[in-house]
């Protein structure tokens, strides 16, 4: 299914997720990469194209472990979704990384998550998502996917970290989907994100958390934060820890490889997010997991690159002005 122009109003809601390119094949490289563990993921048959997922699966895609999903799955993650009844077949992968990035800030500045505290400071973006079907006519039309549209952004209260995402994942992300297997609870023996299937979503999920002084301080946080960090160093910060206590060596914790995980979820660094870090933060990477290993940082490949290319730019336009 190719994805085709904005929706409109009238146009035909689609909830079949087509032919899964992933196989069984490429799901032992999805495991070889440590995005899920042996025995808990299955493709889906090579006919199938309408999930069917079992009681105790969900329905996930590729790019959201490469953003950063990862199983079990955190309480206050599914609390989260459970609060805007949201299904992980719901999610971009850019919604995956503002939630790992919630749950990171939270956690290492003393703040205590849950689905209040985060819609206190985000709000649900629908960002529509349109390919082509054949419908039962036999005709080619264009319709909303009811999956992989829903991401999270910062509400206008809030001064937050100078932004960087990924705004070109793949184009064909949605087609690399498979299922999940999930823990059930012991007594009711269900799980607030298996659903049997996709359904038609309804209005977009718009929380309203009352004010408190908790809240506010996480918002005075974000603000005191964006003074030092750039959301790209709070990626590349998490991913720090995670190398680190994956390793438990203080050598495993490369900064030009944890700035390609980074590269991953948020894509290569641009000229104008260079730029603006420059501006902003005096060009400075930041890294408190850096610093308390004793790991030098020095700058992104990236950077050196757009700093050499601006040098040039600037000596052709002195050239060129000297008479």
């Amino acid at each position: 299914m190719a994805p085709k122009t904005a929706p409109k109003a009238d146009r035909l809601k689609t909830r079949g997720l087509g032919k899964s390119l992933v196989t069984e094949v490429s799901l032992r490289d999805i495991v070889h990469r440590g995005y899920v563990s042996e025995g808990l993921a299955r493709a889906p048959g090579a006919n199938e194209v309408v999930a069917r997922p079992e009681d105790d699966e969900v329905v996930v895609f590729r790019d959201l472990f490469t953003a950063g999903l990862r199983f079990p799955l955190d309480p206050f993650f599914v609390e989260i979704l459970r609060s805007c009844s949201m299904f992980l077949h719901h999610l971009t992968p850019n919604s995956i990384a503002r939630l790992s990035m919630y749950m990171w800030l939270s956690r290492t500045c003393n703040f205590t998550p849950s689905a209040e505290h985060f819609f206190f400071v985000h709000q649900v973006h629908y960002q529509p998502k349109v390919v082509t079907v054949t419908t039962a006519e036999g005709k080619e039309a264009e319709a909303e996917t009811q999956y992989g549209c829903y991401n999270f952004t910062y509400k206008s209260l809030v001064f937050s970290p100078m932004m960087a995402y990924k705004n070109k994942w793949p184009v064909d992300w949605t087609s690399h989907w498979f299922y999940h297997k999930v823990t059930l609870d012991s007594e009711t023996r269900s799980h607030p994100l298996v659903t049997d299937r996709i359904r038609n979503l309804r209005n977009t999920p718009h929380l309203v958390a009352e004010e408190t002084e908790d809240r506010l301080g996480f918002v005075g946080m974000l603000r005191q934060i964006s003074k030092v960090f750039s959301t790209r160093d709070i990626v590349e910060e998490r991913f720090s820890f995670a190398s680190y206590r994956s390793f438990f060596l203080f050598s495993e914790v490369n900064p030009s490889s944890v700035e390609g995980w980074a590269d991953e979820i948020l894509g290569t660094e641009s000229i104008g997010e260079y730029k603006l870090i420059l501006k902003q933060l005096v060009g400075a990477r930041t890294n408190h997991v850096f610093r308390s290993l004793g790991v030098d940082a020095p700058a992104r490949a990236a950077s050196v690159r757009h700093k050499v290319a601006e040098e040039k730019r600037k000596a052709k336009a002195l050239l060129l002005s000297t008479p």
